[in-house]
């Protein structure tokens, strides 16, 4: 992978440790597989969209959805270098609930951790946005990844279309209540379009919840959910 020695946050953990978030890779390794269409929304450096490349292999696809110009740039080196390219395609645009352009803010030291919301030591930079919806090519995606730091709301609202689409769908999204409007409708709303709720465990995996576990830890800690149906 092509990294950006800058970032204080992601690198120096996969110099290391040559891993990110094991348990959560664990799981995605498990959930991929070959021939799927998978989108990675919010891909970093692409270190979910390389595990999710290789998982689908040349029969499957690839999209991700990487909105900072810097860190899509790396990723696309790494997508190319590691033989992706052909069943990978980069989107350089922030998914939300409509169309057009939006500040986005960013960390040099922790890229990752960019937002919509705004921080003054973070650089500004304008960004395209697009819905989910808007691209007809993931209409019958089979597993969504969503890591957006705090535009989740926004991000399922866009992608009403496929939610609508009676085929199997898995999602993985950072949940942090405390970003929410309403963090307890958000989850009624999962249920209600027939999702089950689960989370990744460091130990044992996936582990099925409900909203009152989920609301009954702080409300400022991510945890990390496994939307299937």
């Amino acid at each position: 992978m092509f990294l950006d020695t800058r970032d204080v946050a992601f690198p120096p953990h996969l110099l290391t440790d040559g891993s990110w978030e094991m348990a959560h890779t664990e799981v995605m390794a498990r959930l991929l597989k070959e021939g799927m269409t998978a989108v990675d929304l919010g891909a970093n450096l692409g270190y979910f969209t390389l595990l999710m490349g290789e998982r689908v292999g040349p029969s499957g696809i690839v999209h991700a959805f990487e909105p900072n110009p810097h860190i899509a740039k790396l990723m696309r080196n790494s997508v190319e270098i590691n033989g992706f390219a052909p069943h990978t395609t980069i989107h350089e645009v922030a998914l939300g609930d409509k169309a057009g352009e939006l500040d986005f803010y960013i960390d040099p030291a922790r890229p990752m951790n960019a937002t919509v919301y705004p921080k003054s030591d973070h650089e500004k930079v304008s960004v395209p946005t697009a819905r989910f919806d808007d691209f007809p090519e993931l209409e019958n995606c089979d597993f969504v990844k969503i890591d957006v730091e705090g535009a989740e709301e926004a991000v399922w609202a866009g992608m009403a279309k496929r939610l609508r689409n009676p085929r199997p769908l898995t999602v993985i999204l950072e949940f942090t209540p405390d970003r929410y409007r309403d963090a307890a409708a958000f989850l009624d709303l999962f249920v209600s379009q027939g999702f089950s709720l689960g989370y990744v465990h460091q130990w044992r995996g996936i582990v099925a919840t409900n909203k009152s576990e989920i609301l009954s830890r702080p409300g400022n800690v991510d945890q990390l959910l496994v939307l299937q149906r």
